[in-house]
């Protein structure tokens, strides 16, 4: 044994605690022991009798192949598999390049099955010179050599992660698409995230309703004019506003509220929209959308005075005909675009006038506590008028662009 430890000596040492082989005899497995002592081998089995010295050398050559036909085990006496490899902590296996770093020299694994025509089917390979380039790629494909594998995944030094890609520049980036199964998903569903970030597959919400009519705009004098009249039944802010039809509870208002005319949403609401007390024009979580505003008693005029003056104006601003204007519809001819209708208007006390004889329109300017100005077309005039009203009158709401 001393004769073959000077042997190994002269040999590149072989850094492994322990080597088990195993062989297979009538369908059994039995141990050849074998024991490794710090840098050199020493065997004692029962198929190599180690007599002489010289027998060493032959040991030495015979070693692969022995190794070859069975089982291998570095820190286990059972290897499971050609070789099996355990260990305590987390260290297990290394594999080092010794060329220095930045001189473009990889490590490489590679995968071989069979002896047919293209039998390397993947790999593992570090790729990159240096600590800022430097990638993990893993390969595969069926290539004659590993050369013709291709990289499917790619890990940076950073902790990026690309499939189909090897420079992703998010943690996760993918070129191709994406298909997660996970039990619940479904036609038309959508992939939605909770608040801690873990998706899952949920329904597809409800499309976005198409935006109501009134705010599509008519270009006037350079300025923004919603079509239709307001009929939003909240504020901005999403607090409801108020209907209230009872005569004696309009009539005790001072806070915002809004009701159809003669309180029959079914005949007015589509045409004509809601009538607004002054104190839902006023509040200060605004009446009009995002956006948007109420008209001041000046735009009001500097618009009819756009138009050729009060005395004109309200033609260019009635929708034309008698489908909802009361005859003659003087001089209408809706040149502007506004299309103003006759929606009538709900009196502070209650009561409702003047549907198909006058559209009413509030401004935002205030006249004094009990009054605010507003704009009025009628049935039998061209005019453009304004006048004073009290708050808790019910009018129509037009809007303009901010």
């Amino acid at each position: 044994m001393g004769a073959m430890r000077s042997d190994l000596l002269s040999l590149r040492p072989i850094h492994i605690r322990r080597i088990v082989i195993c062989h297979q005899k009538k369908s059994k497995w039995s141990l050849s022991e074998e024991i490794i002592f710090h840098n050199f081998i020493t065997l004692n089995s029962k198929n190599i009798h180690l007599v002489k010295k010289h027998f060493s050398v032959i040991l030495i050559l015979f070693f692969p192949v022995l190794i070859f036909s069975q089982n291998v085990g570095i820190g286990t006496i059972s290897p499971l598999m050609k070789l099996h490899v355990t260990n305590a902590d987390s260290s297990v296996l290394l594999l080092e390049n010794t060329e220095a770093l930045n001189t473009g020299v990889n490590i490489s694994m590679y995968f071989k099955t069979g002896n047919g025509l293209y039998p390397y089917t993947g790999g593992i390979k570090t790729i990159g010179t240096g600590i800022n380039t430097a990638r993990l790629g893993l390969f595969t494909y069926a290539a004659l050599s590993p050369n013709g594998l291709f990289e499917r995944m790619s890990i940076l030094n950073n902790g990026n992660v690309g499939i189909g890609l090897v420079s992703p520049s998010a943690k996760l980036e993918v070129q191709g698409s994406i298909k997660i199964i996970d039990g619940t998903q479904g036609i038309d569903k959508v992939l939605t995230s909770d608040a801690d970030g873990l998706a899952s597959w949920q329904p597809a919400p409800p499309p976005t309703p198409a935006l109501p009519t009134y705010y599509q705009s008519v270009n006037i004098c350079c300025n923004s004019w919603m079509i239709k009249n307001l009929d939003v039944d909240t504020y901005r802010n999403g607090d409801t506003i108020p209907k209230v039809e009872d005569a004696e509870a309009w009539a005790a208002l001072t806070t915002g509220a809004y009701c159809y005319f003669n309180n029959d949403s079914t005949t007015y609401a589509a045409i004509y929209g809601k009538l607004y007390n002054w104190y839902a024009v006023n509040d200060s979580r605004g009446l009009a959308p995002e956006g948007w505003h109420v008209p001041t008693d000046f735009e009001w005029t500097t618009t009819a005075d756009c138009l050729g003056g009060d005395t004109v104006a309200g033609g260019l601003m009635k929708e034309i005909g008698t489908t909802h204007w009361n005859t003659p519809n003087t001089g209408a001819s809706n040149l502007s675009g506004f299309t103003g209708l006759p929606g009538g208007f709900r009196d502070s006390d209650g009561t409702f006038n003047e549907i198909g004889d006058y559209g009413n329109w509030w401004s935002s300017t205030e006249n004094s506590t009990a009054n605010t100005w507003y704009l009025y077309l009628l049935y039998s005039l061209d005019n453009v008028v304004k006048g004073l009203i009290g708050k808790g009158s019910g009018l129509s709401v037009r809007c303009l662009k901010d």
